[in-house]
């Protein structure tokens, strides 16, 4: 028999970067969404609601460019995932133990735009959560949060086992996580920032 879970924050990140204020969203336990609501009224609380408090988004698709020289070690994979990377592109000889590899040729706009996005041979250790932290600590007003939407929209467009990452919206297998430690006013990403999944899908 299936169940489901519902979940809440302050805010929930949606498909164009804007905040969508306390969402509620059911999640299967296959890690994909079968209802999201916002209440800009205010939240209700409903029997078997998780209550987190921060920001929800889905997990993250990180990108890359081929390299057969490069070795994710399970140290690599598992800072990757803490840091909320959902699907990350490697190599491996074994389809079996890991989702194929996600190397693409990159969209020119996205990456002359945020040219630390491509994951290459010197920051494929670094999540993707993080180099976008580094850049907006050295770009005053960097907008993390449009820069997360434009890469899940990017990545949809790219593979069509990707289509259902990236965004928190009913019918996508994304999984759930929820950003703690920012500043609700302001959104911005504090040093002892933390990731926390809620929900984890499949990806075999």
């Amino acid at each position: 028999m299936a169940h489901s879970r519902l979940f809440t924050a302050h805010y929930l990140l949606q498909k164009d970067g804007t905040l969508g204020p306390w969402p509620v969203v059911e999640m299967s336990d296959d890690g994909r969404v079968l209802s999201v609501e916002l209440h800009p009224e205010g939240l209700k609380e409903r029997p078997g609601m998780q209550l987190h408090g921060g920001l929800l988004m889905a997990g993250l698709v990180d990108v890359g460019f081929m390299d057969p020289s490069l070795v994710y070690s399970q140290r690599v994979l598992n800072r990757h995932f803490a840091l909320g990377t959902l699907y990350l592109g490697h190599i491996s000889t074994d389809p079996l133990l890991y989702p194929p590899p996600f190397f693409v040729k990159p969209l020119e706009y996205v990456v002359d735009a945020w040219p630390f996005l491509p994951r290459d041979k010197d920051n494929y250790q670094t999540p993707l959560l993080e180099r976008i932290r580094t850049y907006c600590r050295s770009v005053p007003g960097g907008n993390w949060l449009e820069i997360i939407a434009q890469v899940a929209e990017w990545t949809a467009h790219q593979r069509a086992d990707l289509k259902d990452k990236g965004f928190v919206e009913p019918g996508n297998q994304c999984g759930l996580m929820v950003i703690k430690n920012l500043d609700l006013n302001t959104m911005i990403m504090s040093e002892d920032l933390q990731v926390k999944w809620l929900s984890v899908p499949s990806l075999k």
